[in-house]
């Protein structure tokens, strides 16, 4: 036989063990699963936009002052209102 045929035996060998067929599989299930991480960020993105509205907290009652965002009170108890958003249409 030829030499060269017995230094290629290991080579090819090498080539289908278990530690690369490890390695193989995991580079393809990272290969499959970036497309479905792109679609669970544009689901994200889509919610967020949806979920932006008004004031859907208003904290009211004596010695509460509001100014943009940030609210003080000088009286240990206020009134908290919550608003649902409305749904605008289904997809």
């Amino acid at each position: 036989m030829d030499p060269q045929t017995f230094q290629s035996y290991p080579a090819e060998k090498q080539l289908l063990s278990r530690k690369n067929i490890i390695a193989i599989l995991a580079v393809g299930i990272l290969f499959l699963s970036v497309p479905f991480a792109v679609k669970l960020v544009q689901q994200q993105q889509e919610l967020r936009s949806k979920a932006s509205g008004g004031d859907v907290i208003n904290f009211t009652g004596p010695g509460v002052q509001c100014q943009g965002n940030e609210c003080t009170t000088t009286e240990a108890t206020i009134n908290i209102e919550l608003k649902a958003p409305i749904p605008t249409g289904s997809n």
